[in-house]
């Protein structure tokens, strides 16, 4: 499952510390993947122990496993927004201009 899911999934449960670091993930994970635990809780506003509970509620093992899940999501499109696309044959000017 991925971070986006896994964060959905426990939403409910987390603590308020630990939904700023969510939150954050979720908003910045391209960032995240080269972040320490240190940076990130300083970017959210929470602490570092925060951080590490997080990953433990989301069932991950650890920091450097959230990165590379992170990663894996990133590098899939699931957590962050398309920028391009492929221009169809069909496709009008106007579309593409935007």
């Amino acid at each position: 499952m991925s971070v986006n899911g896994r964060i959905t999934n426990a939403r409910s449960t987390l603590a308020k510390a630990e939904g700023k670091v969510a939150d954050y993930i979720m908003a910045h994970a391209n960032q995240v993947t080269t972040m320490t635990v240190a940076d990130l809780a300083q970017a959210a506003g929470a602490s570092p122990a925060a951080v590490i509970r997080l990953t433990k509620r989301l069932e991950i093992d650890g920091f450097t496993a959230l990165k590379l899940m992170l990663s894996a999501d990133v590098a899939e499109n699931r957590l962050a927004p398309k920028t391009y696309a492929d221009i169809t044959p069909k496709e009008p000017i106007s579309t593409i201009k935007e």
